[in-house]
């Protein structure tokens, strides 16, 4: 005889459901456009939970309240001595809001100078930058590849007047790149990003460089396009994380790496 004590699987949705399902739907077709799933992080999760997965199904039924509730806790009780254990380690400190960098641009662009230069003591000679480079796409758009890296400079005056300040310059043997950095605020001309495109093809001139671009990076569309390569904080955020994937987080300089991209990630 069949054993009839378990609750039989549930073969249609309740309305409560129904309803949550219909919220969920008309709240995801009000996001903005431009926001999209975040697959490199979604696959990093996925990765982590996956040895605690059961590799079967089960159907889904009707479980009481209190056993729900007591799976929960006990749950709980078993993660509490690892979460202790981490915490005590200081696993859970985030050192870039420690040293406050907050949404401050001047902070921001000094750590992101350090991971561009291939000098940095960071260790991963160009590969931050060659991989930033290779996400937007940047050999295609400005028709040329960074070849032999020479270093990267925060605060640059092209023209050494004290006018016109550039948050990173970055050369190579045969390139200039001018980095303007946006977190909150906006262009602070209106023809700012044209008018860096005429100081580094100048300044290009003057260093006997080939090729030279602008990179603009923001949340917001350029004034003028035609003249700069535009790329976002979750950019720079999936090419750091892709490089020290590669690298291993088991060197100091690539967890505050990993540390730096998680922050970035937010600037949105």
């Amino acid at each position: 005889m069949p054993d009839n004590s378990l609750p039989r699987p549930i073969l249609q949705p309740s309305a409560s459901f129904a309803r949550l399902a219909s919220f969920l739907k008309d709240w995801r077709k009000s996001r903005e456009p431009h926001r999209t799933v975040d697959v490199e992080n979604l696959r990093d999760v996925l990765l982590r939970i996956r040895p605690g997965l059961k590799a079967n199904r089960l159907p889904l039924v009707s479980v009481p309240e209190t056993l729900v509730r007591a799976q929960f806790d006990h749950a709980l009780s078993a993660l509490s001595p690892a979460l202790r254990q981490a915490r005590q380690r200081g696993d859970a400190i985030d050192v870039w809001s420690v040293a406050g960098l907050g949404r401050n641009e001047v902070r921001t662009a000094r750590v992101l100078t350090w991971l561009l230069d291939p000098g940095g003591s960071h260790g991963a000679g160009d590969a931050y930058l060659i991989e930033i480079w290779n996400r937007i796409d940047g050999t295609s758009k400005a028709g040329f590849q960074l070849k032999d890296v020479q270093g990267a400079v925060r605060e640059s005056y092209p023209l050494g007047n004290g006018d016109h300040r550039v948050d990173i310059e970055i050369t190579g043997a045969n390139f200039l790149l001018f980095l303007e950095i946006k977190i909150d605020a906006l262009e602070s001309k209106k023809d700012q990003v044209a008018l860096y495109a005429q100081l580094a093809a100048t300044k290009a001139v003057s260093l006997r460089k080939q090729h030279w671009a602008v990179l603009y990076l923001s949340e917001t569309s350029p004034s003028d396009p035609t003249n700069c390569i535009q790329l976002r904080w979750a950019d720079v955020s999936r090419a750091i994380k892709s490089v020290a994937r590669n690298l291993g987080a088991e060197a100091f300089s690539t967890r505050l790496a990993l540390l730096f991209a998680a922050h970035v990630g937010r600037l949105h």
